[in-house]
């Protein structure tokens, strides 16, 4: 499933979720929902200094918080979203059924794409020293090498190669 979320596609975003919620409405997510939540995710890369070009590649993870009543004594039927950011939009890429409990807050999981992680540690890091865009790099470089030789395989494109090369260097 690939929609592109925005106000035309208002209608097909709609019926791919009854599709997913079926007949239950009280805490699932609607069109406008994924729609809300799209924007709040721009809204949020744009505030952490990420760049226009470093968005395309980052997907959310998104499920709604659990009824605030008191009524419901048990799970609640939700929905779970996948977005992706396209070059120019967010596109839904999946939505699946999920359960939630009562006061159970919302689950927002970014996945980053290298290129906006180092736009996030450089803006961090702005006006706190002479902090340039290959040192940004090199610092997550290294921080992810640590984490694959302890066993924690993270996503790093070309990783092999990135770790003979920073071996290479440092031998």
């Amino acid at each position: 499933m690939m929609i592109k979320i925005c106000e035309a596609n208002r209608d097909a975003l709609r019926n791919a979720l009854r599709a997913v919620n079926g007949s239950a409405t009280a805490t699932t997510m609607m069109a406008e929902d994924v729609i809300e939540c799209a924007h709040t995710c721009e809204t949020a890369l744009k505030n952490r200094r990420v760049s226009a070009k470093s968005r395309p590649g980052v997907s959310v993870n998104f499920r709604p918080a659990g009824p605030r009543s008191k009524s419901y004594k048990y799970r609640a039927i939700t929905t779970r979203i996948r977005i992706l950011r396209r070059s120019t939009a967010w596109w839904l890429a999946a939505a699946e059924r999920d359960h939630v409990h009562p006061g159970q807050p919302q689950m927002m999981e970014y996945e980053l794409t290298d290129e906006a992680m180092v736009d996030i540690v450089q803006g961090a890091v702005a006006g706190l020293g002479k902090r340039s865009r290959e040192q940004a790099r090199e610092l997550i470089l290294r921080a992810k090498i640590q984490k694959h030789e302890a066993g924690e395989n993270p996503c790093l494109r070309d990783l092999g190669g990135a770790i003979e090369a920073h071996r290479g260097g440092h031998s």
